[in-house]
């Protein structure tokens, strides 16, 4: 399943990603893919102020592994200074992937053996003032209702 749009305004990005956070459940994980500034942060803080009423949000490169809330967990990964399949598995990122949380990932392509075959796969591009090109892909039967919830408002 394949939903293709285009925000104009970092609001609409906002916006879309309210949309998929109002439908995150436990076991839901979902990967963010496009270059330095091209809204994968601004996507997420509408994930997380969809799913907790609130945006607390900053992109945690130096961190790497940012907790939102305890229960049901919703972890937020990002893995732009990964380096190695060996440096992943000594920060215990893996850990974050359980049956009760959400998890929201960021650069995916770092570490694709991380994701589980079943993810709503984010893919943004375009930066600066230019309008975003955003395509959702769900990759199972799984992740299929966030795709649903993102086109439903549209």
């Amino acid at each position: 399943m394949l939903y293709r749009t285009t925000t104009s305004t970092p609001g609409e990005t906002i916006a879309l990603g309210e949309r998929i956070g109002r439908s995150l459940r436990p076991g839901d994980v979902v990967a963010f893919a496009g270059g330095l500034g091209s809204g994968k942060t601004t996507i997420i803080r509408g994930v997380v102020r969809g799913a907790l009423g609130s945006d607390p949000v900053a992109s945690p490169t130096f961190v790497f592994w940012h907790r939102y809330r305890k229960e049901p967990p919703l972890h937020h990964l990002d893995l732009y200074r990964i380096e190695s399949q060996a440096e992943l598995e000594e920060l215990g990122l893996d850990e974050a992937f359980t049956p009760d949380a959400a998890v929201l990932v960021e650069w995916p392509e770092r570490a694709p053996d991380l994701l589980p075959p079943d993810h709503l796969a984010v893919s943004i591009e375009g930066m600066g003032d230019q309008p975003r090109a955003i395509v959702l892909r769900a990759t199972g039967p799984g992740s299929a209702h966030l795709l649903e919830s993102a086109e439903a408002a549209c």
